[in-house]
């Protein structure tokens, strides 16, 4: 790996970077000494729709324009949540041909192992993000003035929180405000709401 023969790639939550920097205050090297830290964000709009439809296959899936709006309206690009549902709606007949049928309300149910996920992932935000998410939770969409009165955080550090929530897929921005990252997410944040809270 240090010959440089090798690419490799690992993926971490926050945590890892932490780690780091505590190794950066100790007489050793740094433990990430040679990597590239990168956010792993949500996908651009061509990137999400040749996933849906599976662009490198042979037999691509075929989806309807509608639908792949849809699915994209559901999960705002993010990787993992795009390919759950697709998976979710996948159909074959087992030979040369696959579809997605339509998103019906059992779908975009969170199950236990989603959940899982979102929790993981809520608990590895820090203190000030986490305030952030529940309340723009508590809002359809919400603008940064009033989440900066809300939250008494002021405003260009809130910029830097939301820009990076943004990023990450956790919030998503509608006109003017913001809305959390997509509708799995705001739905489990919605159901817990009272839990996270505490």
């Amino acid at each position: 790996m240090q010959s440089g023969e090798f690419r490799t790639i690992m993926t971490a939550t926050k945590n890892l970077i932490q780690l780091n920097d505590l190794m950066r205050k100790t007489i050793s090297a740094p433990f990430l000494s040679g990597f590239r830290l990168v956010n792993l964000w949500k996908l651009d709009l061509e990137s999400t729709q040749a996933m849906i439809i599976q662009q490198q296959n042979e037999y691509q899936v075929e989806v309807s324009a509608k639908l792949i709006a849809e699915i994209i309206a559901h999960t705002n690009g993010h990787p993992y949540l795009t390919q759950f549902l697709c998976h979710r709606l996948f159909e074959t007949n087992g030979i040369d041909r696959s579809w997605l049928r339509d998103i019906t309300a059992k779908d975009m149910q969170v199950d236990y192992l989603l959940a899982g996920f979102f929790q993981m992932d809520f608990d590895h935000l820090s203190p000030s993000e986490k305030q952030i998410l529940l309340a723009v939770a508590r809002h359809e969409v919400v603008n940064e003035e009033t989440l900066s009165v809300d939250l008494n955080i002021l405003p260009d550090v809130l910029k830097r929180f939301v820009y990076g929530m943004n990023k990450l897929g956790y919030l998503r921005q509608i006109m003017d405000g913001w809305s959390i990252g997509n509708k799995f997410l705001r739905r489990w944040v919605l159901e817990n709401q009272y839990n996270l809270a505490r």
